[in-house]
């Protein structure tokens, strides 16, 4: 795992949301105290990268509308606890490689 600074704004003020993804992976989703960008940090090296999507990675199995559902809502609550988020009102989002895409279902709503 490696450490990396906001791909935005370049702060290392970096707090982890959430530590795994769906199927009990290490992934460290965080997001920047500065600017608020959700990203992977610390993030898989190259080499762990290429471990996985050669030899672990399976198509997506997407979970029931329910789970998604619960877990949007986990990561929303997560983010409007960070610092950044006490005036958080976007009208606008970007979700790059949002997966089964539930995050972002639930901040819409």
């Amino acid at each position: 795992m490696e450490a990396v600074k906001c791909h935005l704004c370049c702060s290392s003020e970096i707090e982890e949301l959430h530590h795994f993804n769906r199927n009990g992976d290490q992934l460290n989703v965080s997001i920047c105290n500065g600017c608020g960008l959700v990203l992977l940090s610390p993030r898989w090296s190259a080499e762990e990268y290429r471990d996985f999507y050669s030899s672990q990675f399976s198509p997506l199995e997407i979970p029931p509308p329910e789970k998604h559902k619960v877990k949007g809502r986990q990561v929303w609550d997560r983010i409007q606890s960070c610092p950044i988020s006490a005036n958080f009102k976007p009208k606008n989002i970007l979700d790059v490689g949002g997966g089964t895409g539930y995050p972002s279902s639930t901040l819409k709503h």
